[in-house]
């Protein structure tokens, strides 16, 4: 039986400002839009995720991503980390439960965007929700992170 996923992004966006700032944000959100259209509409995600990494990597000004999908079955979440090395073909899959143990999870439950300024401090995990703990298959999964 064929496994099929679905694949979210979610942008927020603060209000327009004037001038150039308004400007920039437009583009900003354009272009991520077009990242994001390429990758729902891929049959693909591995290839498509490939296909996008550099001009994700530099729009974001960062050096890893992760694409986060919804597994049909309703009890994982797939994340899939790209990025760090331009001749890795492969990007590494990370399942986490779709459940308030894991960030992921939480974040995809609850509907809110987290900041945390330490992921391994339990406390600080905690104070969001009880449950919440660091996965450290994520820490593990690319030297360097």
């Amino acid at each position: 039986m064929a496994e099929t996923a679905t694949t979210e992004v979610e942008v927020e966006t603060p209000p327009a400002q004037s001038g150039g700032q308004a400007g920039q944000k437009d583009e900003f959100v354009t272009q991520l839009s077009k990242i994001y259209q390429r990758l729902k509409y891929s049959k693909k995600l591995k290839s498509a995720m490939k296909e996008v990494e550099q001009d994700l990597l530099d729009l974001l000004g960062v050096r890893l991503f992760t694409i986060y999908q919804s597994v049909d079955n309703g009890k994982e979440i797939h994340a899939s980390i790209k990025g760090g090395d331009p001749n890795d073909d492969d990007s590494i899959v990370i399942r986490v439960p779709f459940s308030t143990t894991s960030l992921a999870g939480y974040v995809a439950l609850s509907q809110r965007a987290l900041v945390i300024k330490n992921v391994k401090d339990s406390e600080e995990l905690t104070d969001i929700h009880p449950r919440l703990q660091f996965d450290s298959s994520f820490s593990d999964a690319r030297v360097g992170m």
